[in-house]
């Protein structure tokens, strides 16, 4: 009996020998990890004074606090999900002080009781969707710094892939202006404004994370697989 060729999967993000996603899916599929996106780091000065510090990813990070020279005397840090936190500590030695759920609407919820009536600088990228300060408590002021700029790669090429996993709304727009989707493609969104990319373009069949993490991303591929 002839073997059955192994699925094509294709992630939005370089994947580390380390990756989880990575450790989990690459023998039993044909597994492409790519960033559509391309990033620059914005200068963007002293960083305003603030009672909170909040990061939406890694690269945030990166790419604000690669740019200060003073560490120690920063405020107190929130990031949205626990991937973040674990970079900050991991690359940085920083605590943070607020890790959320890595869904918006949750972290927005838990992040408006600790911060009411606060000040808080949200380092984030030029086209950021903003999807958690828009949902604080009205309470609470929020000054915005540009770190980095993000924008989509125009010049790559894909083979048919059998399940898409998208890790942001950009690489969305970045593999939907190359390629078409296809009904029998399976589609997995690592979070909710991800999934609302996809359903702004007409995609609403898909599977969206339990959590937004790697193996929860890997998961959701080995229930179409196995």
């Amino acid at each position: 009996m002839q073997t059955a060729p192994q699925p094509t999967i294709f992630i939005s993000r370089n994947l580390e020998d380390d990756s989880v996603f990575k450790q989990q899916l690459a023998s039993k599929s044909n597994l492409i990890g790519l960033s559509l996106i391309q990033f620059k780091a914005l200068p963007f000065g002293a960083l305003p004074i603030g009672d909170w510090l909040f990061f939406y990813s890694k690269k945030g990070i990166h790419y604000c606090l690669s740019q200060l020279e003073d560490l120690k005397n920063l405020p107190p840090i929130g990031v949205i999900g626990q991937a973040s936190a674990d970079f900050l500590w991991s690359k940085y030695a920083i605590q943070a002080q607020f890790v959320g759920t890595g869904h918006p609407e949750a972290t927005a919820l838990a992040f408006s009781k600790v911060a009411t009536g606060k000040k808080v600088i949200f380092a984030q990228a030029q086209h950021s969707k903003q999807s958690v300060q828009q949902l604080l408590d009205s309470s609470i002021s929020f000054c915005d710094v540009i770190t980095y700029q993000n924008e989509i790669k125009v010049n790559f090429e894909l083979p048919w892939i059998d399940i898409l996993v998208f890790t942001s709304p950009l690489n969305v727009s970045a593999y939907f202006e190359q390629y078409a989707y296809h009904s029998t493609q399976k589609i997995i969104s690592i979070g909710r404004v991800t999934a609302n990319a996809l359903h702004a373009i007409g995609i609403t069949t898909l599977t969206i994370a339990a959590t937004p993490n790697e193996l929860a991303l890997a998961t959701a591929c080995l229930k179409f697989i196995q």
